[in-house]
């Protein structure tokens, strides 16, 4: 687990950045911070005095501590001892820093140690850090698609789609996007079609777009190693899919899939809990919405329905689906 994240000016130590995962109230971790910052720079300044060598990384009786020294800024990862492993924690702490210079870069060169624009990276490092961390432990568990779990029936699992979903919906299996830059990874895509939209959206969304709107339900299967941080993930870059400025290859899915459909074994409601600034609540049903469209404000958006994405969430076993064994509906 890690515990503590430090982001120090590397030339006296100052604190720019401290993130607790531990959940400590504000005026201690103040203080920790301090302290730490105290204490490794003194470190440091005796080690350079000695002629040893800067610190890279160095460990207590139960913690690691990862360090990454870039121009301006030091980084120092505080983590339990055994986990993660020293190779994650080395690539999370080196990700932290150059995250931070390519962000803040122009404002470090200037800095007068005025703090006020650091301060809402905190919460996006945390965000940051959870999601690297469930993907290192999908890469440690060797995490195969569940498309291939003994005693599963892909076949039954289409069935089920079509029935809860669009009857005459075409499936395809295992696709993937690259939506700018990054690889957007899915089980199922139900296509009926075109979307069946009211006058008024069906304008807007040709005058939008200019193309035809398909009719589109993705399905994502969660394992136990996926997390809410994964989950965000996917669900801001299908956001994405409803900006014309957006980079999507294929191009020709560059719109607003219908509905997004979670399935796994260990899916409870509480996964989209804290998920409040990416899914909204439109009289009764979870939707994501795209930040910008043209001149449709994200406010807006979930009023014209090719700009809102249902999201639900169903439990299931991933056994064979009969009469009694069936997904059964979680969120919302």
């Amino acid at each position: 687990m890690i515990h503590q994240i430090y982001i120090l000016t590397s030339d006296s130590g100052l604190p720019l950045v401290q993130v607790d995962f531990n959940e400590i109230p504000n005026e201690e971790a103040s203080k920790d911070t301090i302290l730490f910052s105290g204490a490794l720079t003194s470190i440091r300044l005796f080690l350079k005095e000695c002629k040893i060598g800067d610190l890279s990384n160095f460990t207590t009786n139960d913690k690691q501590i990862e360090m990454c020294y870039l121009t301006y800024i030091t980084v120092a990862v505080v983590a339990d001892r055994e986990s993660p492993s020293k190779k994650i924690l080395e690539d999370i702490t080196s990700d932290i820093a150059a995250m931070f210079i390519s962000i803040f870069k122009n404002t470090l060169e200037n800095f007068n140690g005025n703090l006020s624009p650091f301060q809402e990276f905190s919460a996006e490092l945390k965000d940051f850090v959870n999601l690297k961390l469930e993907q290192s432990r999908e890469k440690e568990t060797k995490f195969q698609p569940v498309l291939n779990a003994p005693g599963q029936n892909s076949h039954s699992i289409e069935e089920w789609l079509k029935n809860q979903f669009s009857m005459d919906a075409q499936i395809d299996t295992q696709k993937e996007l690259l939506i700018d830059g990054k690889i957007l990874k899915m089980d199922y895509i139900l296509n009926s079609g075109s979307r069946k939209l009211n006058r008024i959206d069906k304008f807007l969304a040709r005058r939008l777009y200019k193309l035809d709107f398909q009719d589109q339900i993705l399905v994502k299967i969660l394992d136990v190693v996926h997390g809410p941080a994964q989950i965000k993930e996917f669900l801001t870059l299908i956001s994405k899919m409803g900006d014309v400025d957006a980079n999507i290859d294929p191009p020709s899915h560059n719109w607003l899939p219908s509905k997004v459909i979670f399935l796994g074994p260990t899916v409870q409601k509480d996964l989209f809990e804290n998920l409040g600034r990416i899914i909204k609540n439109y009289k009764g049903i979870a939707v994501i919405t795209p930040e910008y469209v043209d001149h449709i404000h994200k406010d807006h958006s979930p009023h014209h329905a090719f700009l809102r994405c249902e999201i639900s969430a169903w439990q299931w076993d991933l056994n064979q689906i009969t009469s009694i064994n069936v997904p059964k509906k979680v969120f919302p």
